[in-house]
């Protein structure tokens, strides 16, 4: 029994944890591997805080909640806040993105997994 509960221990620490990232309700780990997506912060007001425009070619809706449809939101279809380009650069690559081009953290990026 002390095996069994040490596994389960061992196996549940080594699992890395990771946010599902979401663009218009569809979970971006769904999409193909090798798929480039662009990553734009936009900024409200200022610099306080910003949300991740994402562009994976999912094409232009004119219908219902537009807005949610092009940014990172989470599960339940809130978009996320982030304190800066930087917290979305970070979030993308720990999340298995890899940088393909980066001019800087506050204009777009691509991204490749």
């Amino acid at each position: 029994m002390k095996k069994i509960i040490l596994l389960f221990i061992v196996s549940f620490t080594s699992f890395q944890l990771h946010a599902q990232l979401f663009v218009g309700g569809v979970a971006l780990e769904n999409l193909p591997v090798g798929m480039y997506i662009s990553v734009c912060p936009e900024y409200n007001g200022g610099f306080s805080s910003c949300k991740a425009a994402v562009d994976y070619g999912q094409g232009r809706h004119t219908f219902g909640h537009v807005q949610k449809l092009f940014y990172l939101t989470d599960e339940k279809g809130e978009i996320r806040k982030f304190r800066s380009g930087v917290a979305i650069l970070n979030l993308m690559i720990k999340n298995g993105y890899k940088v393909n081009f980066l001019e800087s953290a506050h204009s777009c990026n691509l991204y490749y997994k």
